[in-house]
């Protein structure tokens, strides 16, 4: 693996901790769960920091 997987599957399975302690799949609006697992999992890194940011209100 190079470093940059390495850091994603950090992030990945990050995020799937997050998601397991805060909420549930389930309760997604719209019922889209199926939809967001898949974009988390295929976003950047960059992707990803600027969803968190943007969701804290940061930009």
């Amino acid at each position: 693996m190079t470093w940059e997987e390495i850091g994603r599957t950090d992030v990945v399975s990050r995020l799937r901790e997050l998601l397991a302690k805060y909420g549930d799949a389930q309760e997604v609006p719209n019922g889209n769960a199926a939809a967001l697992v898949d974009q988390l999992e295929s976003a950047t890194d960059g992707e990803l920091f600027k969803m968190v940011d943007e969701d804290l209100g940061i930009l």
